[in-house]
């Protein structure tokens, strides 16, 4: 959401209000954003729309990018992926 938004105030000149009333990203998970951007790029999709990550592929993904990935660091990642699913779905 926050992309397109954006992509919207550098084509118009106009800031969205709902962009201004997004929260910045904190510092501290900036990386995990990274990582779910990286992540959701190899997503597959049913015809119907994204799939869910699964723990298998985040494992794949840690694995063949050489990421040491803790548990909480894992439960971020799918909350960030349910946040993408429920808005794609709105869609």
């Amino acid at each position: 959401m926050r992309s397109h938004l954006e992509a919207v105030y550098r084509q118009t000149g106009k800031l969205p209000a709902r962009l201004a009333e997004i929260p910045p990203m904190p510092e501290q998970l900036a990386y995990l954003w990274a990582w779910f951007c990286e992540l959701e790029q190899a997503r597959s999709g049913n015809g119907f729309g994204p799939n869910p990550l699964s723990y298998t592929e985040i494992k794949a993904w840690s694995d063949l990018s050489g990421r040491d990935v803790e548990p909480w660091e894992v439960e971020v990642l799918k909350r960030f992926d349910a946040v993408r699913i429920r808005v794609a779905n709105e869609k």
